[in-house]
């Protein structure tokens, strides 16, 4: 196991993950959940995934890509704490969870945070996310 920054090469990979988190997110979402989502910020599903605005770490096992995190770092000029940190998404493919990857995901980006700055760092989950 080697979690390491994303390449441009492994975009793909990362985009086919993103579309399966999005497939079991809605295979769980409520219906209040669902229609939350979609009036969102004119809700549209983008698998854009930008290596120089967002911060992506991957999980490779043996060429394979099993899981990744994203985030991003913003400036907060109207606040006394300067710069934030938000874990954005993480996924783990499910034969491979249990393994502590998506801590050592997390640990990178953490690293991440810190070297840029930030003051704290924030994440999101839906209700219906149990794990």
């Amino acid at each position: 196991m080697k979690i390491e920054k994303a390449k441009k090469e492994q975009i793909e990979e990362i985009v086919a993950l993103k579309k399966l988190l999005d497939a079991h997110r809605a295979s769980h979402f409520s219906d209040l959940t669902e229609e939350f989502h979609q009036k969102k910020d004119g809700f549209v599903q983008d698998y854009n995934v930008d290596l120089d605005k967002e911060i992506y770490y991957v999980c490779n096992v043996e060429g394979l890509i099993c899981g990744f995190v994203e985030g991003s770092v913003g400036e907060r000029s109207k606040s006394k704490l300067s710069k934030l940190g938000s874990v954005d998404e993480l996924f783990v493919l499910p034969e491979f969870r249990g393994k502590g990857i998506a801590q050592e995901l997390l640990t990178q980006l953490e690293a991440d945070f810190k070297e840029s700055g930030c003051d704290h760092v924030v994440t999101f989950t839906d209700i219906e996310n149990s794990n």
